[in-house]
This record gives structure tokens, sequence and C-alpha cells, in this order.
């Protein structure tokens, strides 16, 4: 459970970083323009927030209808994770039968991952990648058109917007390596993989395709499969929230230009403009 964990968080973390990376640059170049553009952004963020408090309750409402009308089925992978996935009864199994033992066994003592994944019911697409030494992270969100690109090394990190081609750099000061520290030693698991506890697992119907859905005990993830074993699909709780993402690829194969700054990039050393 150690690699996806950790998968995971290094995720959410970008996600968070990105975002606040874009106003620290902008705070770095022009203070006054960006307490207005913070302002800005926190009002449009407070409206956002009821739109989607809204959106959240029509969605609930629409995928309870989901479920009934589809009676064991669900209509969408938005409508099964709204759910209470968690609680489906299912059958407990031997781990090593499980799909998700399989998951794990094609990560064992490997140091390198790769991961492509969508957060279902907002599009946003999270494209992360681990080597010893190096972190990369890329961030699409179609409803701004953002498109946001990390890159953290032992001593560099990297803040990049692919649209405009342009970013900064900073040095990686000792919050950085607090917060990614264990990630640039490289992503291993560190467990016996026999040792794994009991899985429940059951099938589940969801847009008329059929899927096997994993929870291994005392873990906060569950794994959806499809027909072919693949791993189609992780949620995750966190303190009561629930996170559900779409794996487009999880895979030891990292693509190698992730990690580099393309030479038509204009980039700005961070450090020099604070001095």
């Amino acid at each position: 459970q150690k690699l996806l964990s950790a998968i995971t968080s290094i995720v959410l973390c970008g996600l968070m970083l990105t975002a606040c990376g874009s106003n620290d640059a902008a705070e770095t170049t022009d203070s006054a323009a960006a307490d207005t553009t913070v302002a800005e952004e926190t009002q449009a963020a407070e409206e956002e927030t009821e739109a989607t408090e809204e959106a959240a309750e029509e969605t609930e409402a629409e995928s309870e209808e989901n479920a009934e009308a589809a009676g064991e089925g669900y209509a969408d992978l938005e409508a099964f994770s709204a759910a209470d996935v968690f609680a489906i009864a299912g059958e407990e199994v031997e781990a090593s039968s499980s799909n998700v033992y399989g998951f794990y066994k094609n990560f064992e003592n490997a140091t390198d991952v790769y991961a492509d994944m969508s957060y279902v019911g907002s599009g946003i697409t999270v494209k992360m990648a681990a080597t010893p030494g190096k972190i990369a992270m890329k961030t699409s969100d179609p409803a701004s058109g953002t498109n946001m690109w990390i890159i953290i090394t032992d001593t560099k990190m990297y803040m990049l917007d692919e649209n405009q081609k342009a970013g900064y750099s900073y040095t990686v000061d000792e919050a950085i390596k607090e917060e990614y520290g264990s990630a640039l030693d490289g992503v291993s698991y560190e467990g016996n993989l026999d040792e794994m506890g009991a899985v429940k697992t059951t099938t589940v119907e969801i847009g008329g395709e059929s899927y096997t859905f994993e929870v291994v005990a005392d873990n906060n993830a569950g794994y959806l499969f499809d027909a072919d074993g693949t791993l189609a699909a992780m949620i995750t709780s966190t303190d009561g929230t629930v996170a559900a993402f779409e794996v487009n690829a999880f895979t030891t194969e990292v693509p190698a230009d992730v990690f580099e700054v393309p030479s038509d990039y204009s980039v700005i050393d961070a450090d020099a403009l604070a001095e």
C-alpha cells in the first residue's frame, strides 16, 4: 500500500503546489498586481465554491437516480464514486489471488514510476513522474485552459506555463525538500507483498461494462479493474474526503523529456528577482 499512497500524496501535493506557484511568481514580479489578482481569485473562488456545492447536490441526486435506474449498476464512474463504495459488500479473498496484488507486483523493486490520471468530475488531468533525484508533474485544467508543469530536482524547482512557454526557476529550499524529499530518493515498495492483508472483491457494472472493485483491508483506497485486469480507476478516502481518479497510465516506464525544460521556454530566475 505504501507505493500507491506515496504516489497519490505526491499528485495531490503537486496540484496544490501548481495552484499557488503561479500566484507566487506573479507576486515576485509585481506585488501590487498580485494583490489585485489574489483578491479577484478569492472572490472567484468563493463564487466557484458556491456553484460547486450546488452542482455537487445536483450530482448526488442524479447519481442516486442513475443507480436506481440501473438497478445494481451505475451510469458512469462519477456515479459509482459518489456512492459509499467502501461499504459495498464483497467477497474476502487471499491477497495473492487479487488484481491489486498483481498490480503491486509490477512495481516491486522499482524506483521509477509514471502515472497519468484524470480527476473524476472535474476533468483535471495530472501526469506525474518520479525517478531518483527528480520529480515532474503536469496538470491540465480544461475549465480554465491552464497547463502547468513542475519539475523538481535536488537543487532546482521549475514552475512552467506550457501555454506561454515560460516560467520561473527556484532554488530548492528546506521546505521543498521536506515535502518531496522521500520522492526525490525514488519511489519504492518497501513491504512484503505476501503479507498484504485480505482483499475484499466484488463485481460492479458501470456504464454497461463489468468491473472488479477491490479494497485492501485497513487501506483507504479502492481499486477498479477492467475485464482485462488493468487498473481503470482509483478511489481514495482521506479524512472523510473521497477522491476518484480515472487511470490513463500507470507504469515504471518514465518519459525522459518530462524532466527537461525545452530550449524554447523562457525561464526567469525568481531568486535573482527577490534580491
